[in-house]
């Protein structure tokens, strides 16, 4: 992990509640990166990673994150690698890497620990991989959700908004080189990733997506390795995941045509449709999918 995790309260609540789960959330995701971040040489991830450990001696959050990647892998026809290192580099450590899906991870493990709170209105932003959940205007629960995509062209811009009903949960997550440089590895040809710039997935939270927060930011990864071949576009598809990918020689794929379209949407989880929702809502900022949101707090 080692990154910035924003979380946003959109209900009034008491000020008791709100500490007491934003201290909890604290906690949670201080755990969660001393299990899970390569950035640390004694962490879980670090010792899986170089062979020092095994994912069956590792606490169940671990052993989670990597079942999680394994079945990502075969969904997504190995685009999303845990072993992706080897293929850039054949003396790099061998081990399992399952950080790809981390953040989406944690921001729903977040989610889920603030509803359990009482606080069902919010958005948890880990980097750029999102979780919103409820309504973000809940005195005006008919006004959807509004997320940014960054333009990969120039920071500070956009290249449009997702408008997602509100009411229910939902997880985004953008890959690209935009922030980073190019750092995605396409795992069957052992070299960096360059045709796409930016691929967002989109997927409702609920009982045909239970690790959705995970999905998608498995499957925005997947597009941007695989160079947004065909195949796992369709792949995508067929496993109700909405997609918005900008090609590096300016091409854009959004067949849900969720950007630009002036009105909120719906994914259909089970067959990947969209149909029109509630007006477009106003008066609250969209979060942006690869940026660190404006926060009531941090951690």
């Amino acid at each position: 992990m080692g990154t910035v995790v924003s979380i946003d309260v959109r209900a009034a609540t008491r000020p008791q509640v709100l500490d007491l789960a934003l201290a909890t959330a604290a906690v949670t995701l201080r755990r969660l990166d001393d299990l899970l971040s390569t950035w640390k040489p004694d962490s879980w991830a670090s010792r899986l990673l170089d062979g020092r450990a095994d994912v069956a001696e590792a606490p169940s959050a671990v052993r989670e994150v990597h079942s999680l990647a394994l079945a990502l892998e075969g969904s997504t026809g190995g685009w999303f690698a845990p072993r992706w290192r080897r293929g850039l580099d054949p003396g790099a450590p061998g081990g399992p890497d399952a950080t790809g899906l981390v953040k989406g991870w944690a921001a729903q493990r977040v989610s889920d620990l603030l509803r359990t709170h009482g606080l069902r209105d919010h958005v948890v932003n880990a980097a750029g991989d999102l979780v919103v959940s409820g309504s973000p205007l809940p005195e005006e629960p008919s006004q959807p959700w509004r997320v940014a995509v960054s333009d990969p062209a120039g920071r500070g811009s956009v290249v449009g908004v997702l408008r997602l009903t509100a009411g229910g949960r939902w997880a985004v997550a953008t890959s690209g080189p935009a922030e980073r440089g190019p750092h995605v590895v396409d795992p069957r040809r052992g070299q960096l990733a360059r045709a796409v710039v930016s691929a967002t997935a989109v997927l409702p939270l609920g009982a045909a997506h239970r690790d959705a927060g995970a999905e998608t930011d498995a499957w925005a990864t997947a597009v941007v390795a695989s160079d947004g071949d065909p195949v796992c576009l369709s792949a995508a598809a067929g496993r109700g995941v909405a997609l918005v990918v900008l090609g590096a020689e300016g091409s854009v794929h959004d067949p849900h045509r969720l950007l630009g379209t002036g009105s909120p949407h719906s994914v259909d989880g089970a067959g990947g449709s969209a149909g029109p929702g509630a007006r477009q809502g106003a008066g609250s900022p969209p979060a942006k999918t690869t940026r660190s949101t404006p926060s009531r707090s941090r951690t």
